[in-house]
């Protein structure tokens, strides 16, 4: 993801929207999202492959301020890194969109009945 927005930034082109076409006025509003595959489908294409949610432990906060979650197991999560990048298809999006309209988008839908 680092290295993406880092290539995004540094390209010299304008910052487009990859989903509303806009222009991403700053770094400040730049988000970079996972285009199909999403983040959701490769994060559990990855825990039914590895066991479950119940093999995957997080790493305990280390209250430096940092937002940051690792796994207790660092083999896999190097596995997942490993993975994650395989498929990944990554894109500029605006902020908003990728806060708002692509977590509506991609949310599971739940019926009441």
């Amino acid at each position: 993801m680092t290295n993406a927005r880092n290539a995004a930034l540094n390209s010299g082109q304008p910052l487009v929207c990859s989903v509303t076409g806009k222009p991403i006025p700053s770094a400040t509003e730049l988000h970079i999202d996972h285009a199909a595959p999403t983040f959701l489908e490769l994060a559990e294409d990855f825990i039914t492959d590895n066991g479950g949610a119940d093999a995957f432990r997080i790493q305990p906060d280390s209250g430096a301020g940092v937002s940051y979650i690792g796994l207790e197991d660092k083999e896999l999560e190097r596995r997942w890194q490993d993975r994650h990048q395989e498929p990944a298809v990554l894109r500029p999006v605006l902020k908003r969109v990728n806060l708002s309209d692509l977590r509506r988008a991609n949310r599971p839908s739940t019926t009441r009945p």
